[in-house]
């Protein structure tokens, strides 16, 4: 069995990353989560199979207030 050489890693390193690299992911996931509301809310959809499921709205690819929402979420995860 081996184990893991802990002189190579950092702990308290190891442990920033973590933290970090898991805040991206939540943000993220908001991020999903918000979009798919306002899509769902405006029923603008970027699949026909979804407008066929749902039997309302409408395909689009760049609806000015998601794409504006995106932009922002996106700056600021740049950031």
């Amino acid at each position: 069995m081996t184990t893991l050489n802990t002189s190579l890693v950092d702990p308290e390193l190891l442990r920033t990353f973590a933290f970090w690299g898991s805040i991206l992911c939540l943000k993220v996931v908001a991020v999903v989560a918000l979009t798919g509301r306002l899509r769902f809310k405006k029923q603008i959809f970027i699949n026909t199979d979804d407008v066929e499921y749902f039997k309302k709205g409408k395909v689009v690819y760049t609806d000015p207030d998601i794409e504006r929402n995106l932009q922002r979420a996106y700056k600021r995860i740049q950031q």
